[in-house]
């Protein structure tokens, strides 16, 4: 079996369902840093001006120091925390990217989506952003594939019909052990029941079967790379830092 059929096996029909082959180098996780401290700082200062004294000098870990100062759900909602297009492009020529896709094939970034609105055209990089010892700041376990069911993606031109989607999951500040990617391992190889509930007016997937969950050990930088089958969400961060992370999802043609 060659290494793209063994990886892409290991990570849709096989055990554990994901794979923690590949790493960003230093200079690729600080050009990620770079990039999203200077997003975080533009959304902060144009929302927040008064207090633009109080976390001019600061870094995005740090954000739980200040975030009782601001409507934290209203302000960073999914359109402010996507990576402009010219940052993807620097992406797609940084090494680990190139490396993955000549170990696996060629892929496409999937576009923007905000629940059922799909921007066409605009691939989609964005970053989450969890404060210490606050659930609210963590979603419910779910399969990615349960969003593509429930918000009709195929028809709604995301991805093409008959096409395979994998995500790519970095931690950029993160706390070995305190926080996280929860995984519920094996997952992907059996069917699950889940329920689909109103949050802020819009459908989401919640599972509602009891699982055993896994914490996956990982230092900023790596990646972690689980199919659409895979039951995950993030963990509570019950570290003293602001958790980050990044998302990618990878769409392979068949």
């Amino acid at each position: 079996m060659n290494l793209k059929n063994k990886i892409l096996n290991k990570i849709k029909h096989k055990s554990p369902g994901y794979d923690l082959s590949y790493k960003l180098s230093p200079d690729e996780l600080f050009k990620f840093r770079h990039e999203i401290n200077k997003q975080y700082l533009n959304v902060l200062n144009i929302n927040y001006p008064d207090f633009s004294h109080k976390f001019k000098n600061s870094s995005i870990y740090d954000y739980h120091f200040f975030s009782h100062l601001f409507n934290h759900e209203k302000l960073w909602n999914k359109s402010l925390r996507c990576l402009p297009q010219s940052f993807v492009e620097i992406v797609k020529e940084m090494k680990f990217y190139k490396k993955i896709i000549s170990d696996l094939g060629h892929f496409e970034i999937s576009f923007i989506s905000y629940d059922d609105q799909v921007i066409i055209g605009q691939e989609e990089i964005y970053w989450r952003i969890v404060r210490p010892n606050q659930p609210k700041d963590v979603g419910p376990l779910h399969a990615d594939k349960w969003f593509h069911e429930i918000l009709k993606f195929d028809d709604k031109n995301l991805f093409q019909k008959g096409c395979e989607t994998y995500k790519m999951w970095i931690p950029i500040y993160s706390e070995k052990g305190k926080n996280g990617l929860l995984v519920v391992p094996d997952s992907n190889i059996r069917s699950w029941s889940y329920e689909v509930i109103k949050k802020n007016g819009n459908p989401k997937p919640v599972l509602n079967e009891r699982v055993k969950t896994k914490l996956l050990d990982t230092d900023p930088g790596d990646i972690v790379l689980f199919g659409d089958s895979l039951i995950h969400t993030g963990s509570l961060n019950v570290g003293t830092k602001t958790r980050v992370s990044v998302e990618i999802t990878m769409v392979f043609s068949k």
